[in-house]
Order: structure tokens, then sequence, then C-alpha cells
């Protein structure tokens, strides 16, 4: 059986090769294209409540800390369980501390301050720390 083999001409060549990108190969390319900017802005979305959380841990602590510290400086007899709202810019954190003798060892105190904030759901931090 003998083959034939054409050979396109040059002009033929020329023609295919100036008519640009096919349907396919857009279709491709706009496919490539949503995928990236979907990734990255999922990537951007979770690099942002990443840091809203972050602020809002330091912040926590923050709170947590400026009471612990307020405690153990008032004198003992002045020391009583309470709570308040802190606010730090547009956050609001609610703190609840406790104040309790501590068991076994007359003369100490146990301090307990726990923040508290809202993020998508309730968010809770404790410190506690004895205290003469």
């Amino acid at each position: 059986m003998r083959r034939v083999w054409q050979r396109s001409r040059p002009c033929e060549r020329q023609r295919l090769s100036s008519r640009g990108f096919g349907l396919i190969e857009v279709m491709a390319a706009l496919c490539v294209l949503l995928a990236a900017s979907m990734i990255s802005v999922s990537a951007g979305k979770a690099g942002w409540r990443a840091l809203r959380t972050a602020r809002l841990e330091a912040g926590g602590l923050a709170a947590g800390r400026d009471k612990m510290e307020e405690l153990i400086a008032r004198p003992s007899s002045a020391r009583e369980s309470g709570q308040d709202e802190w606010h730090q810019g547009a956050d609001r954190f609610i703190r609840i501390w406790r104040v309790r003798p501590w068991s076994g060892f007359p003369g100490l105190q146990r301090l307990e301050v726990s923040t508290r904030w809202s993020d998508q759901g309730l968010v809770l931090l404790d410190l506690v720390a004895v205290a003469p």
C-alpha cells in the first residue's frame, strides 16, 4: 500500500497561523485566570481574618493584663470581684474578675481575670495570679 504524503503549501500555513487564538485556547486561558484570581481573593480574605483575630487576641490580653495589674496593685483588703467593659477602638471586651482566698495558704489570694469578646463566636481568655 502506498501512502501519499501531502505537504501543505506555505500560503496555507500562513493563513492558519494568522487567524489568531481559537475558542478553546481563549476559554482555557480564562479558566486559568479565573482560578488564579479566586485563589488570590481567598488568600487575601484569610489574611484579613488572621489579622483581625490577632488584633482581638492582643486587645483581650491587654484588657486582662490591665485589670490584673490593677488588682495586684491594690491592698488585699480593697480587692473584690466584679466585671466591666473595656474598649479598644471599635472592639469591646468584657472583663470578669474573681478574688478568692487561696486554700491552704493563709494570707494569699487567688486572682482570676477572664476576658471575653465576640469574633464569630465567643472567645475567652483567662489569667490567674496569686498575690499577698
